[in-house]
């Protein structure tokens, strides 16, 4: 990332969201839950908000499609992939997705999962779909807390990339389009490389160096947010901040 309001989502076991700011990395921080780190050009800091609840859940959410530990994951995925292709979350669904304890968006100490609103009528699709909308709904606070509201587009790293479900779910929520690269899995390590180029005199600077990366990389896939009710997924995003911190004062 090279400019201002660039941002950037990574997903692995567990994730972050960040952005780039001209913020002094040693101010204040904006909540408690957010912490700062010198950005890689000089002048920038980088927003970060750290989630340990992210790929896990989906690795849990697969159980829901036979998997047990030990097995490859990548038979389930596709499984799981297809069961949910053309299906909607009822309004009324909610999955809280806090099955360890979380940092961001808000501090919890101990685990605080749960699936709200199963009726008779909630089919397995339902659920792993509420799953990744779950997740999806803890990242856009996190965007809330970072004020990515002028975020256009938001790049994608780490191995959670490879699910398409889940990517559609969280540029829905986050009202973002969604920069994926093919190697998405292997973007973490550009910035090393970056500092290591500049250093053997490779490159003249880190903004020649990763500009000069992009320009050889396979084409990108963007995926852009879907056309919805904004009002009626803003009405479930603070059900779900309600069910959070009433969930966060139990015992």
């Amino acid at each position: 990332m090279l400019d201002d309001e660039d941002a950037y989502l990574h997903l692995g076991t567990t994730g972050w969201l960040a952005c780039l700011t001209q913020t002094d990395p040693i101010g204040d921080m904006p909540v408690g839950t957010i912490f700062r780190l010198a950005g890689i050009i000089a002048g920038k800091t980088l927003q970060v908000a750290p989630v340990l609840n992210a790929g896990n859940i989906l690795q849990w959410a697969l159980t829901l499609v036979g998997h047990r530990p030990g097995e490859d994951c990548a038979e389930y995925f596709r499984m799981a992939a297809a069961e949910v292709q053309g299906v909607t979350v009822p309004d009324g669904l909610l999955f809280v997705p806090y099955l360890h304890a979380e940092r961001c968006p808000v501090e919890l100490p101990a685990p605080r999962g749960a699936l709200l609103g199963v009726t008779g009528a909630t089919t397995r699709a339902q659920i792993l779909l509420a799953v990744l909308e779950g997740a999806a709904l803890s990242l856009r606070w996190c965007a809330e807390l970072l004020g990515m509201e002028k975020v256009g587009l938001l790049k994608v790293v780490g191995g959670g990339a490879r699910s398409e479900a889940w990517l559609r779910m969280i540029a829905d929520n986050l009202n973002v389009s969604l920069l994926v690269k093919p190697d998405a899995h292997l973007h973490p390590l550009r910035g090393l490389a970056a500092l290591a180029a500049v250093e053997l005199e490779w490159s003249h600077s880190i903004q020649d160096f990763l500009r000069e990366a992009d320009l050889r990389e396979p084409a990108s896939n963007i995926l852009h947010p879907q056309p919805c009710d904004e009002g009626r997924r803003r009405r479930k995003f603070e059900r779900f901040k309600q069910c959070v911190e009433t969930l966060g004062r139990l015992d």
